[in-house]
């Protein structure tokens, strides 16, 4: 191409009888060209392409004849490098719209830097590619030297500080850590750091433990946040300031803390994904399937389940000693749960014990079970029935709250107190009888039952009744006696 373009150019004023133009590079020496030319380009980071170009068009025109008179290139890299680099950031600034122009701009500077070698009668003087490399380089050794230099220094920063990022992966400023950006799975915290600021590990995927030392004193804002992997945490005595949502989408997460209890500075959102949390203590401990703890009067109370299993026996005795209660949160969240047997040396079961047991479809409590706590089965939504032993006195609040699957339930004789919101939202209730010992009924107890029929064996309204205990206006039956087969339930009708 380059060829049949140089053979149909002539000077402006040539005669007709003027020798012909024409281009005597070789194939062979325009192919090393064009290697030499990417390489020289490729190991100096593209910094000396204004010399690639110079070398290019100084051979080019070394072998071009226009009407028999060659081309001479006199341009140098120095020269054009201060345009080169003007039309370059140009092309950034305007978002490449300036290197429509570039190439034009470049091809007038090559046009403007060509000559006639006055000693172009003589054809057999004509440097070969080679000989144009070797002058090349030997005129412009400072300049590669240099470069050279220069690119192995930032190369040799480059490296350093990349090594120290991956080595250093804790970015700590005044005691804080400000951001982790190592990739380690399992992270200890270092010693030195006494708070952990607002989305220090947000969205580590790699992230599935961390250990943080007995020295922190607060966690910021969603410091964990997003760290879908990670599965383990323990939160040392010394965290008395927790931010929110700390834990947001940690959806796998066990949170293990070393306090008792709640402290007073943590926000009350601070784990608003409802992770499950262990409040530990000097007397925990842990089986294959279990935490437990071993209580004051010497017996045990189940504090979490580890297990995997959809069906769970909890044992009468662990290490000699009596399984008596289910604590807080023990079962929260074990959505695989189908079915579980509590023995009957349990007698309380905590609050939150089965929380959202979303396939929970059965559970056979002890006869020793005294008390139902707040929100125990609430959201099991999969619940269908329960048989309450005649030993519960007491539903706790929201205890069945959008058990939407529960069709019936037994409520015994001794059931004093039913709490607010007990059984609100079940929705495919039919009927229920309360005992006429309960004196107590919360607000709400029942609202969003659309399908309820009440009967109650007290013939009014007590007085400790919440006066919103049926705000949903369900049909309510008084004076209930006592069920007879084949006659249904008798009842006043007034």
């Amino acid at each position: 191409m380059y060829k049949w373009k140089i053979r149909h150019t002539i000077f402006a004023d040539s005669l007709p009888n003027e020798q012909p133009s024409e281009f005597k590079g070789s194939v062979g020496d325009s192919i090393l060209m064009d290697i030499l030319s990417f390489f020289i380009i490729l190991f100096t980071l593209g910094i000396a392409t204004p010399w690639v170009i110079c070398l290019k068009q100084r051979w080019r025109d070394s072998h071009t004849y226009i009407n028999g008179v060659r081309l001479k290139f006199i341009g140098t890299g120095v020269s054009l490098i201060g345009n080169y680099l003007l039309w370059f950031f140009l092309s950034i600034i305007t978002l490449g719209i300036y290197s429509f122009w570039f190439k034009l701009n470049v091809m007038k500077w090559e046009a403007s830097h060509q000559i006639i070698d006055e000693s172009s009668e003589d054809k057999s003087d004509v440097q070969s590619a080679k000989q144009i490399i070797s002058e090349f380089f030997s005129k412009n050794k400072k300049i590669f030297i240099t470069s050279s230099i220069a690119i192995s220094v930032v190369m040799i920063v480059v490296i350093i500080t990349g090594y120290l990022y991956t080595n250093r992966p804790f970015v700590i400023k005044d005691g804080e850590l400000v951001r982790y950006q190592g990739t380690a799975t399992e992270v200890v915290i270092p010693n030195r750091v006494n708070c952990i600021g607002d989305f220090a590990f947000t969205g580590n995927a790699n992230l599935t433990s961390v250990i943080i030392p007995n020295g922190v004193t607060s966690i910021g804002n969603s410091a964990f946040s997003s760290c879908i992997n990670l599965t383990d945490i323990t939160i040392p005595n010394s965290v008395v300031t927790m931010g929110k949502e700390v834990f947001l989408y940690c959806t796998d997460l066990t949170i293990r803390v070393e306090a008792g209890s709640k402290p007073d500075g943590w926000d009350p959102n601070w784990n608003n994904s409802d992770c499950i949390v262990l409040w530990l203590n000097s007397d925990m401990y842990e089986n294959s399937e279990f935490y437990y703890v071993i209580t004051d009067d010497d017996t045990i109370m189940i504090k979490a389940y580890l297990g995997e299993n959809n069906e769970v026996v909890v044992p009468s005795m662990i290490k000699g000693k009596l399984v008596t209660s289910i604590g807080n949160e023990a079962f929260s969240n074990c959505t695989s749960l189908t079915v579980i047997e509590v023995p009957e040396s349990v007698t309380s079961i905590g609050e939150s014990a089965f929380y959202n047991c979303t396939s929970l479809t059965g559970i056979r409590l002890s006869e020793s079970v005294t008390s139902i706590g707040e929100f125990a089965f609430y959201n099991c939504t999969s619940l269908t029935d329960i048989r309450l032993p005649e030993s519960v006195t007491s539903i706790g609040e929201s205890a069945f709250y959008n058990c939407t699957s529960l069709t019936g339930i037994n409520i015994s004789e001794n059931v004093t107190s039913i709490g607010g919101e007990a059984f609100s939202n079940c929705t495919d209730l039919q009927n229920i009888v309360i005992p006429s010992n309960v004196t107590r009924i919360g607000e709400n107890a029942f609202i969003g039952c659309i399908s309820l029929v009440i009967y109650a064996k007290v013939h009014s309204i007590p007085s400790d009744w919440d006066s919103s205990w049926n705000y949903s206006g369900r049909p309510v039956y008084w004076g209930v006696k006592e069920y007879q087969e084949g006659e249904g339930f008798q009842y006043n009708k007034n």
